[in-house]
């Protein structure tokens, strides 16, 4: 084995030698369309990653140590019994809606009999007649409710502004793999005749996935990869499925995205279906569940050392994704900074002193002309000179440029920062988990939205007229710590030691996981000790560690306040 680098093909050209074994080029994939060194994914099989099977523990151990590393991993084959077209979804939900009708329509027809009694029978031939009464006054507000929920908020991808169109017009245009005429719906498009991309975000609209899709959450559930860390409510690995229910605990999901796609990449306008360049605090899945293909399209999936990038359509992939390394971050925040005024966001050249965080802030899309660039040996000396500032080596930044396929799940780490563009129009459904792993990004990560979330306050006063408050900052600021990390770490911490240390901590009998009997004492005192610690951070130092990486808190921090945590 002396002398093998990664990447190199065993004898018979089937294996190649990454992360110190040889693993079967079905299981990788090459991801990187730049000039630079190799890049690889691992992409087991889901059934490969099953207790059982003869893999199982050598795959599980590759993907724990590229988890605690914060590498991506895709998983293939990630797929159900059930269909996730968008024909059987829209079916879903409109049973939903007719059933939830009925039963208020129900509802109401029984509070007006017990209110003038009378049979049923005679009570309905009553409200039929008098369609002005209260119960055919509520039957109609049911209908206007039922045609208002029939449309949908879309967003368009060329002006980022939301427009209303039905649900049918919607899926019509999605079969039709090509966007909708601007005319149709009232928009305006980036260039003179160019159809617009739409996407829904968080479908349906008129309630939690859970409850509309009973039969597709327990169906993805069921066939999710790696159960341990990603399912959302009794997963060992998550450790936000042990924050009790008064601390109102962070929804997780799952959630549904729907999108069209076009192939070619615009460098110059924006009109894309993309998601725009952002960090999560926590770890993410997202399965693509169905992907729309022509009649004599078909997918030819990319393995192996076939570089990333060469078929401009990908093989007929739905999505193409970029993610880069947690100790990249700081280096992709200074070349934004550095370039702003050169990406478009709303139609406008990004304005560098409006920037609170370049990549919080969710205005870029980094195309392959930066991608390029940010791949040269050489960098700019403003590049130079901002990363010397930040403690850390000015050196060539790469991505891990690859596409997915129908029924391929990538596995996000915290605090990498990632996009994605549709190359078609498809359906993905994501969750969110916060394994061991991915602590010190969502404490790192925290410390860091609380000080864009000051800066942000601060230049708000700057603009008040003299003598009036602050009005309280809305729900969808884009840095609230909507994860609670802080108190994932606390409320699960105290869990397990409840779990742990049954003698010490009293809970509940006969329960499956020990809930602690008087947890909100404990939960105060691990609560102070991490604000001490969190003070004993000096505010010029940050949370970072020296090299510039953002992957947790300075080990002179941390033992000092939260040896107790």
């Amino acid at each position: 084995l002396q002398g093998l680098m990664p990447g190199d093909a065993s004898v018979d050209g089937q294996h190649l030698w990454l992360w110190g074994r040889w693993i079967h080029i079905t299981d990788v994939r090459h991801a990187r369309d730049c000039a630079g060194e190799d890049a690889y994914i691992f992409t087991p099989h889901a059934e490969a990653l099953k207790p059982g099977h003869p893999s199982f523990v050598d795959n599980m151990v590759l993907f724990h140590r590229l988890w605690r590393a914060r590498v991506p991993v895709i998983v293939r084959e990630a797929r159900g019994r059930i269909s996730w077209t968008p024909a059987v979804m829209r079916r879903v939900t409109k049973q939903y809606r007719e059933d939830r009708d009925n039963d208020a329509k129900k509802k109401a027809q029984d509070a007006a009999q017990k209110r003038g009694g009378g049979s049923g029978e005679e009570r309905g031939e009553d409200m039929e007649e008098d369609n002005g009464g209260e119960a055919g006054q509520e039957e109609a507000k049911l209908r206007k409710k039922q045609d208002r929920e029939a449309t949908l908020e879309v967003l368009s991808c060329s002006t980022w502004q939301a427009v209303q169109m039905t649900e049918d017009a919607f899926f019509e245009h999605y079969r039709e793999n090509k966007g909708v005429d601007p005319k149709k719906i009232g928009a305006t498009p980036a260039r003179p005749n160019e159809h617009i991309m739409l996407k829904v975000k968080d479908w349906p609209p008129e309630d939690d996935f859970k409850r509309v899709m009973v039969r597709h959450n327990k169906e993805f559930h069921e066939s999710i990869p790696l159960p341990m860390y990603t399912h959302t409510t009794c997963a060992p690995l998550n450790l936000a499925t042990l924050m009790p229910d008064w601390t109102n605990p962070t929804d997780l999901g799952p959630k549904t995205y729907i999108a069209y796609g076009q192939i070619e990449e615009h460098e110059d306008y924006e009109c894309d279906s993309v998601t725009k360049l952002h960090q999560d605090m926590s770890d993410a899945v997202n399965v693509l569940v169905h992907n729309q293909l022509g009649e004599d399209e078909a997918l030819t999936i990319r393995h192996g050392t076939q570089r990333a990038g060469q078929d401009p359509r990908y093989g007929n992939a739905g999505a193409v994704w970029d993610i880069w390394s947690v100790p990249d971050a700081s280096l992709l925040r200074g070349y934004l900074q550095e370039h702003a005024h050169e990406f478009l966001h709303r139609g406008q050249p990004v304005s560098r002193e409006e920037l609170m965080d370049s990549i919080f802030d969710q205005k870029f899309m980094v195309t392959k002309r930066h991608r390029i660039r940010m791949a040269q040996t050489q960098q700019p000396p403003s590049q130079q000179q901002q990363a010397q500032q930040q403690g850390c080596e000015a050196r060539p930044i790469h991505p891990w440029h690859f596409e997915q396929y129908q029924d391929e799940a990538v596995f996000i780490p915290a605090g990498c920062p990632h996009q994605v563009r549709n190359l078609r129009s498809c359906l993905k459904v994501a969750a969110d988990f916060v394994p061991p792993e991915a602590m010190p990004q969502c404490l790192s990560m925290a410390q860091r939205l609380r000080r864009c979330f000051k800066e942000e306050q601060a230049k708000q006063l700057e603009q008040l007229p003299e003598g009036e408050e602050l009005a309280e900052v809305p729900d969808n600021s884009l840095y609230h710590d909507k994860l609670q990390g802080e108190l994932i770490a606390v409320t699960s911490t105290a869990q397990l030691m409840a779990l742990a240390l049954p003698a010490t901590i009293p809970c509940l009998p006969g329960s499956p996981l020990p809930q602690l009997k008087h947890p909100r004492p404990l939960h105060n005192q691990l609560m102070a000790q991490l604000k001490r610690a969190r003070e004993a951070v000096p505010s010029d130092a940050g949370a970072y560690t020296a090299g510039g990486a953002e992957e947790g808190w300075q080990d002179g921090a941390i033992a000092g306040g939260e040896a107790g945590v």
